[in-house]
């Protein structure tokens, strides 16, 4: 009988302990920054981060996290209401191991007062896992806005591992950030000082339980950009 041992990990830091970030107009080589800051006047502006992992029956899930600004969103007013109307597509397309394709779409109304969640205001997330088998994959997270029929596209990549293959595997990392007793996912390179802590998360897989493991972690600290902003 095959024998799966999951690691699932957590390293909990606090912000105040150096999380000294920059930028977006910065180089830093070797550093995994998540999303950055690709803003262009009229469209929507999406930033995005995705983690494949096994869940405890070795099913395979992708979970997709979205942040959106409300400020480049178009409002128009109806019935004395004002509100966006935004349309979201969520295409996860396997480039590895699998040729598992879906589509996921809906569309939501944002009011114009709503001031965004708690640890980020200003911004809308969205959140969905889609169920998939092992395998790399991209996902393409569209978001049109239904005013102004102007759309932007992002594009992350991620992994599910293979609970049969004789192998170990780690996934790829995502953040999450702590802001009043809930952890949010954050979307970008750069974390808000409102979070009193942040999170690692990630998955190792091995099917040798009698190889034990040994996770070596360490964060790369590199000086803020104090640089003054080009015009």
């Amino acid at each position: 009988m095959l024998r799966l041992r999951i690691i699932s990990f957590l390293i909990l830091l606090p912000v105040s302990t150096g999380m000294i970030v920059s930028c977006a107009g910065s180089i830093y080589p070797d550093v995994e920054r998540g999303t950055e800051y690709y803003f262009r006047e009229g469209f929507p502006e999406v930033r995005i981060s995705a983690l494949g992992f096994l869940d405890a029956k070795n099913k395979g899930i992708i979970r997709i996290a979205a942040d959106l600004v409300n400020e480049s969103l178009i409002y128009r007013e109806e019935e004395g209401i004002t509100f966006a109307e935004i349309g979201i597509e969520i295409r996860v397309v396997g480039t590895e191991q699998t040729d598992h394709s879906e589509t996921f779409t809906t569309s939501l109304k944002i009011d114009r007062n709503y001031e965004g969640y708690e640890a980020s205001p200003g911004l809308v997330q969205f959140k969905k896992e889609m169920n998939a088998p092992p395998g790399r994959y991209e996902i393409h997270h569209s978001v049109v806005d239904l005013t102004s029929n102007k759309n932007t596209t992002r594009t992350t990549e991620t992994f599910i591992p293979d609970p049969a293959a004789d192998q170990v595997h780690l996934t790829s990392v995502q953040l999450l950030g702590k802001y009043r007793d809930t952890y949010w996912p954050v979307t970008t390179y750069d974390v808000s000082t409102a979070n009193d802590s942040i999170r690692f998360v990630f998955q190792v897989t091995n099917n040798r339980p009698e190889t034990p493991l040994t996770v070596v972690s360490k964060l790369l600290r590199f000086d803020a950009d104090t640089d003054p902003a080009r015009p």
